[in-house]
C-alpha cells in the first residue's frame, strides 16, 4: 500500500488541479461551485462535503478517496490523516497478459487466414495444367493474377503482424514464432512463382520434362504453404482458449 500523509484537519482537502468556470453547472457549496468527481467514468458521490473550486484551484475533500479504495486514517495527536492507496501493479500485470493474449491471438488469425489462401494455389496450378492440355491458357493467366495478388497480400500480411509486435514492445512478451511461419510462407510463394514460371514454358513448348519440374515445385510450395498455415492455426487455437480462459 502506499502512504501518504496529510498534516492538516480531518475534513482537509486535497488540491488536484482544475479551473473554475463561468458557470455553476454542478450547483455551489458555500459560494463556491461545486465539481463533479468521476473515477473511470462512474461518479463518485459526494456527502455533506463536496469537491468544489477554491481560487481557481479544485479542491477534494479526502473522504472521497475512500470510494476509491484508499484507507483513510485521523490521528488526533499529531492532526494529521493517513491515506493508503491501494496497489494497481497486480492489476497491471493483468491488463498486460490481457493484451498480450489478445494480440498474439490476432496475429495468428491474421496468418491463418493468409495460409488458407496460399495453399490454394496448389488446386489452382492444376487446373491450369489441365487448361493447357487442352489448349487453354485462360486458367494459367488466372493463376498469374492470384500469384501476385498472393505475393502483394503476403507483404501486407508482414506488415499487419509487424504491427500488432510493435504493440508488445511494451510488455514483456515478443512473438518469435511469426519469423518461422513466415519464411514457410515465403519459401511457397518462391515455388509457387517457379512453378508458375515452369507452366508458362510449358505451354510454348509442351515438354514432359518441364511437367515434371512443375508437378515437383507445385507439390514442395503446397507443403511449405500447409506447414506454415498448420503453426499458424495451432498458434491461433491455443492462444485463443488462453484468451477466453482469462
Amino acid at each position: 500500500m502506499k502512504k501518504i500523509i496529510v498534516s492538516s484537519f480531518i475534513c482537509a482537502a486535497l488540491f488536484i488541479g482544475g479551473g473554475a468556470s463561468a458557470a455553476a453547472v454542478n450547483g455551489m457549496f458555500q459560494g463556491k461551485e461545486i465539481v463533479k468527481v468521476t473515477s473511470s467514468g462512474n461518479e463518485v458521490k459526494a456527502g455533506d462535503v463536496p469537491a468544489y473550486i477554491d481560487n481557481g484551484r479544485t479542491m477534494v475533500p479526502i473522504y472521497l478517496l475512500r470510494d476509491l479504495g484508499a484507507s483513510v486514517a485521523w490521528d488526533e495527536k499529531t492532526r494529521s490523516v493517513d491515506v493508503s492507496l491501494p496497489q494497481q501493479s497486480d492489476n497491471h500485470v493483468e491488463i498486460d497478459e490481457l493484451k498480450v493474449k489478445s494480440i498474439l491471438t490476432d496475429q495468428f488469425n491474421v496468418l491463418q487466414s493468409f495460409g488458407e489462401s496460399l495453399t490454394q494455389l496448389s488446386s489452382g496450378y492444376n487446373l491450369a495444367y489441365d487448361g493447357l492440355q487442352n489448349g487453354s491458357t485462360m486458367q494459367l493467366k488466372m493463376m498469374n493474377d492470384n500469384l501476385n495478388d498472393v505475393t502483394k497480400a503476403y507483404n501486407d500480411t508482414i506488415n499487419i503482424v509487424l504491427d500488432l509486435n510493435k504493440q508488445l514492445e511494451s510488455t514483456k512478451y515478443l512473438n518469435n514464432d511469426i519469423t518461422s511461419i513466415l519464411t514457410s510462407y515465403s519459401n511457397a510463394i518462391e515455388l509457387y512463382k517457379f512453378c508458375d514460371s515452369v507452366l508458362n514454358n510449358y505451354a510454348q513448348t509442351k515438354e514432359a520434362a518441364n511437367y515434371t519440374i512443375y508437378l515437383n515445385s507445385s507439390f514442395k510450395g503446397y507443403d511449405a504453404a500447409l506447414d506454415g498455415l498448420t503453426k499458424a492455426r495451432n498458434k491461433y487455437l491455443a492462444n485463443l482458449a488462453l484468451l477466453h480462459s482469462s
